[in-house]
């Protein structure tokens, strides 16, 4: 068996990256020391990039702390990280060629040009979200997924009503199709949560609550889990959602039985259990209460009070199975999600503290989209383009597919490795990487 390819990461040369895009924006005007691209790097040189940086005089004093911590750093850090970096991403998926220098985001033309990039490209992450904005990205577009939203839990609803009223050999795949369409509303949910539905804090928290209502979910508890996450992906220390890929206990003799234990049964607290939706909002209670403990009370109130709706939605309809049909209906939901997202940072590097990345890189090398046509936009609700989202949580789904062409021109201008591939594809991945003895 191949061990899990891990790369240890040498400490950071800049403070660790807090939030996600909003403090990044701060992040990347200062000194964004990375791995090198080239030739080895030269104290003289450094040395002058960094006092170019503090010359800058960035306004956030942290930056400034950032490049004198840079500027007394060793430089055989930098010239070590590039080195191991290069080895393991050769060795994980062989798309990683290089991660250019980051040495000002206000000089970056310069590495532009010496890297032979077309003029006009953009070259920094402040000149990417400028062109972004220039095309409207960042507009919110609160109709297309409210609307999606009413129409999949008025689809979910009369599937649910029809499969009561169905022989079994029908109802049991219409139960299916409706747990499908009703854990798809957590699509809505997530935008809202991540503030990019309408724009406005008090109206999206207020859609989060209603979404959640629905879900059985805890508003708090779910940004907990889910930031961490797009604050530092692969990054075992911090990234809970992915924690569970690196047990190493989690390797079997077939795709069969890989299937079965990382798509379909999920590891709490040493049992092995279904993958139930249910279990999700119970992990993100424990988050509500251990993090949010002001808000525990309400948010288990609105979590109960939804799970009740369905479960007496679910007894009017199926009679005394009705309470028993909530396992499955919520087995279905948790595999649909799971297998959805399960793939899109598999094959990709890892560590086990946060690496002297900045926060761009960071998450277009852990990260990858889903190709594919209306049916993959579908199942995705739009995430498919996984990067974008990764880069700008606060850009609505509806954007990020218009935002593509522009983020893939960036990443080849800085190096970057922008990969795309099936939803087939990704699942593959994730089986190969838990199963013995398959070449990756």
């Amino acid at each position: 068996m191949r061990g899990l390819r891990s790369l240890r990461a040498p400490p950071p040369l800049l403070p660790p990256l807090r939030g996600s895009e909003d403090e990044s924006r701060r992040h990347v005007t200062a000194l964004g020391l990375g791995l090198r691209n080239a030739a080895p790097a030269r104290r003289d040189s450094r040395t002058r990039a960094a006092r170019d940086a503090l010359a800058d005089r960035p306004r956030d004093a942290r930056h400034a702390t950032g490049a004198r911590r840079a500027l007394r750093a060793d430089p055989g850090t930098a010239r070590v990280g590039a080195r191991n970096l290069g080895l393991h991403a050769r060795a994980r998926a062989g798309t990683i060629a290089r991660i250019t220098p980051n040495l000002s985001h206000e000089r970056a033309a310069n590495q532009a040009e010496r890297d032979d990039v077309r003029a006009g490209e953009p070259t920094s992450f402040r000149q990417l979200r400028s062109e972004l904005e220039a095309l409207g990205c960042f507009e919110p577009a609160p109709l297309a997924p409210l609307v999606d939203a009413a129409l999949t839990f008025a689809g979910a609803l009369a599937l649910f009503v029809l499969a009561a009223r169905s022989p079994l050999w029908a109802g049991i795949p219409l139960f299916a199709i409706a747990s499908v369409l009703h854990a798809r509303i957590g699509w809505a949910m997530h935008d809202a949560a991540h503030g990019n539905l309408f724009g406005n804090r008090p109206i999206d928290e207020v859609l989060t609550w209603v979404f959640c209502f629905i879900l059985g979910e805890f508003p708090s508890g779910w940004r907990h889990g889910h930031n961490a996450h797009h604050r530092a992906p692969n990054v075992r220390s911090i990234d809970r959602d992915k924690r569970e890929r690196w047990e190493p206990d989690r390797r079997y003799r077939s795709r069969v039985w890989a299937a079965i234990d990382v798509l379909v049964l999920v590891r709490r607290n040493g049992l092995t259990l279904p993958r139930l939706l249910a279990l999700l909002g119970v992990r993100d209670a424990f988050y509500t209460k251990d993090h949010r403990p002001d808000r525990f009370r309400g948010e288990l109130a609105n979590s109960l009070a939804g799970t009740a709706v369905i479960l007496a939605i679910f007894v009017f309809l199926y009679g005394p199975w009705g309470v028993a049909l909530y396992i499955p209906y919520s087995w279905i939901a948790g595999v649909y999600l799971n297998w959805i997202f399960a793939g899109n940072h598999y094959e990709k590097p890892a560590w086990d503290e946060p690496p002297a990345l900045d926060f761009a890189a960071l998450q277009i090398v852990t990260t990858s989209n889903y190709t594919g046509g209306a049916a993959i936009r579908a199942l995705c609700g739009g995430l498919e383009n996984h990067i974008e989202h990764h880069l700008f949580t606060s850009m609505p789904r509806r954007h990020l597919r218009r935002a593509a062409p522009v983020v893939r021109r960036y990443c080849a201008s800085r190096g970057l490795p922008y990969m795309e591939r099936t939803l087939t594809a990704a699942t593959r991945s994730v089986l190969d990487f838990h199963t013995v003895g398959v070449r990756r």
